[in-house]
């Protein structure tokens, strides 16, 4: 079987390769996710913000579990689940705790443990059936994952059928996933006036056939629905640009604000040779944070040129 590296909201691990995001919520204190096959959900990640100072008991917390556990398929009316291993376990170098359910024709593998560093308690949920081969899948996910991040690395994101590494201090404000246009929009933790965005479209010559110009499309969908509750720009200007000789154009509008320091609005979008349409972008303070800035968005570009 094939794997893949999955990243979402801080997290990773690698996936089988049908496996793809098809839910997920949250806040800053709390959220989760889930991945599904062509058939079920087969994983799901949940984490809970809790301080170091009143970090919670995984063995404590995994009991919990198992009693919402019950009180919740006896509310669906499923059959209950039967809780037949438990032991303690490493999850990336933390302390946790795993539990092995059987409920019918099903079996749930669950693993709960804090992370210091993000100070956050993780549930992880893994789905198959009893007949199912699953030991090699189950051992490459939960070896591979990657729950906290070291000075200077860089968060994965998956998205569609790629991923960007952006700087680890990044988070996610807003997110849109269609058969047409989609988009990732993060924030910079430290410099909120930061935001960073990466967008896409499986099919460019309908979607700008549908807007009419590049302009238009600047305009309308980067100008209102990526950033139009973010940050309020006059009209996005585009020329065209060659980008690994591809057919692209890039961006560009600015603002002027109350502390004298103008908001600048930079990015790039292109069509590659399987007929997709990239985009990023990037929103920040000229003097504070422009040299970053360049540096940022060149290399997500670069990312993004290299999945043509």
């Amino acid at each position: 079987m094939e794997f893949k590296p999955f990243g979402w909201r801080h997290f990773e691990a690698n996936v089988p390769e049908d496996w793809g995001l098809t839910k997920e919520g949250g806040s800053k204190g709390q959220g989760f996710f889930q991945l599904e096959d062509r058939y079920n959900v087969r994983m799901e990640v949940a984490w809970q913000y809790a301080p170091f100072e009143k970090a919670p008991d995984p063995y404590e917390t995994f009991n919990n579990y198992v009693k919402d556990l019950g009180k919740k398929m006896k509310k669906l009316k499923l059959p209950e689940p039967t809780l037949v291993k438990k032991e303690e376990y490493e999850v990336y170098g933390h302390e946790g705790m795993h539990g092995l359910f059987k409920a019918g024709i099903w079996v749930n593998s669950t693993y709960i443990w804090y992370c210091e560093i993000m100070e956050k308690m993780f549930t992880l949920t893994l789905l198959h059936k009893v007949d199912e081969e699953f030991n090699d899948i189950e051992r490459q996910i939960i070896e591979s994952i990657k729950c906290h991040y070291k000075p200077g690395e860089k968060a994965l994101w998956t998205m569609y059928k790629m991923g960007v590494r952006i700087p680890a201090d990044f988070y996610l404000v807003s997110a849109r996933f269609t058969t047409g246009l989609s988009y990732i929009l993060w924030r910079n933790k430290e410099e909120q006036q930061v935001l960073l965005s990466v967008f896409y479209a499986p099919f460019s010559s309908r979607i700008l056939r549908d807007f009419g110009s590049v302009d238009k499309l600047l305009n309308k969908f980067v100008k209102k629905d990526i950033l139009g509750k973010y940050a309020k720009f006059g009209k996005i200007k585009s020329e065209e640009k060659k980008l690994n000789g591809l057919r692209g154009h890039e961006f560009s509008s600015s603002i002027m604000t109350f502390s004298f320091d103008r908001i600048m609005l930079k990015g790039y979008l292109f069509v590659n040779e399987k007929d997709r349409l990239l985009g990023a972008l990037i929103v920040f303070p000229k003097k504070k944070y422009g040299e970053k800035a360049q540096k940022t968005i060149k290399n997500v570009l670069n990312q993004l040129l290299s999945h043509t």
